[in-house]
């Protein structure tokens, strides 16, 4: 079989081509004449015996490819030394062309290795391998400046919790470290280059984030993610809607098991069944009642447009929650407010979120899945240099939680600008 088109490599002519049912096996020969010796420059050359050489191309038609090739040894007539002709566009190397080489690293980033090396023909290790030097390359060359406003947060990653960094104004991961210890945080924000163009800083209630931004970006505006709030907010109704489950019958315990979704999502989105089903619990009992609607109260103060107004609010919503007589199922999310209020309050000044650390916990978690058995090196990288990929180009729409509304996220509201943080007086 002869087809002159089908390796289509610039500097390479097919001589011939042979099918199976899996994999073409193409001779070819370069196309480039006969050059100088590249010890003495000398254009006194002889041919000295060839030798027999296979390289692995990309695969063509669903079949892997490999190009045979006598490669022509030269003897230079005045040095008296030898070499091969060139290969052109082939990473001799690793005995592939260039772009299988460039392929099989890109596909990498987003696929598991065993799936590449069984479309190309490779064997794992070798896939492996190519990864291992393309990141180490991508490490060298891509640049991660410092993000003017940071998100951080944790995720459970192969056994153990590892701290993440994104750039929420361009929406990517930017580092993603071993550890979550204070220790490996402090060295990453010690070696942080141009630290004082990080404006903003979102972080979850984890008291140890805190402590290190203050030690070394003490001009950051700290930002409480309204997710992480919320959150703990929900786990009031969990918490009560437990003591009421062990009130029931196994039979009713199942069926509020199964119907607990209906108490963390927001009330307006309940389909007109679902509004018939929460009545029927919430009519029963009224304490899960009460709480659950101060639940939905608590929504409107992250509706407010100011500051000053969400002040307002939340300390209205403090008086309806002791009016309702539940303030001792509130109590440890008050005390939580209390203590972290000048950053949860500071939402209303930058309207940042980290909303987006979620949404690419999630892209972390499906990679992790991918790809069993892969150490947190592989992953890592897989996340800071193939996240544009894995996304397909596109932002990652983040989703409604069943248990946390997060429809009002913001991803910013314009400019930063200092301001004056004013400690909120709780009637606690």
């Amino acid at each position: 079989m002869q087809n002159t088109d089908i390796l289509n490599l610039p500097g390479w002519q097919v001589i011939d081509c042979d099918a199976s049912e899996d994999r073409y096996i193409i001779q070819a020969s370069p196309c480039h004449p006969r050059c100088a010796c590249p010890h003495c420059a000398s254009t006194a050359t002889a041919k000295h015996g060839t030798q027999a050489q296979k390289l692995r191309d990309l695969p063509c038609h669903g079949k892997q490819v490999t190009i045979h090739v006598d490669r022509q040894r030269f003897r230079c007539l005045v040095c008296r030394k030898t070499w091969f002709e060139a290969l052109p566009e082939t990473d001799e190397q690793r005995r592939a062309t260039a772009r299988l080489v460039r392929y099989v690293q890109k596909q990498s980033l987003t696929r598991t290795f065993v799936s590449v090396a069984a479309e190309t023909g490779l064997d794992e290790k070798s896939v492996r391998d190519w990864f291992a030097d393309s990141v180490a390359e991508l490490e060298r060359l891509t640049p991660r400046p410092t993000p003017q406003i940071m998100g951080l947060d944790e995720i459970y990653l192969l056994g153990q919790p590892r701290a993440v960094f994104t750039d929420l104004e361009t929406h990517r991961i930017v580092e993603m470290l071993p550890e979550r210890k204070k220790e490996v945080i402090s060295r990453h924000l010690a070696a942080l280059p141009e630290k004082a163009q990080v404006q903003v800083a979102v972080i979850d209630m984890h008291r140890p984030y805190l402590d290190i931004l203050r030690e070394h970006l003490p001009n950051v505006h700290i930002v409480i993610d309204k997710f992480h709030v919320l959150k703990q907010l929900s786990e009031v109704v969990e918490r009560v809607r437990k003591e009421v489950k062990a009130e029931l019958s196994d039979r009713q315990r199942r069926t509020l098991m199964h119907d607990r979704f209906l108490l963390h999502k927001r009330h307006k989105d309940l389909t007109p069944q679902q509004l018939l089903i929460l009545e029927s619990w919430l009519g029963q009992f009224p304490r899960l009642a009460a709480v659950y609607w101060r639940k939905e109260d608590f929504y409107k103060v992250y509706e407010a447009h100011t500051h000053e107004e969400a002040m307002r609010r939340y300390i209205a919503w403090v008086t309806k929650v002791e009016e309702s007589q539940v303030t001792d199922a509130f109590e440890e999310f008050l005390q939580t407010v209390e203590r972290w209020s000048t950053f949860i309050f500071n939402y209303f000044t930058y309207r940042y979120t980290g909303g987006l650390v979620e949404g690419l916990n999630s892209l972390i978690r499906s990679v992790d899945r991918a790809g069993r058995g892969y150490s947190f090196a592989v992953l890592r990288a897989r996340l800071l240099f193939g996240q544009h990929l894995l996304r397909q180009t596109r932002r990652p729409k983040l989703k409604v939680s069943d248990v946390l509304d997060m429809e009002n996220v913001d991803d910013q509201a314009g400019n930063v600008s200092p301001s004056t943080f004013v400690q909120l007086p709780l009637p606690l």
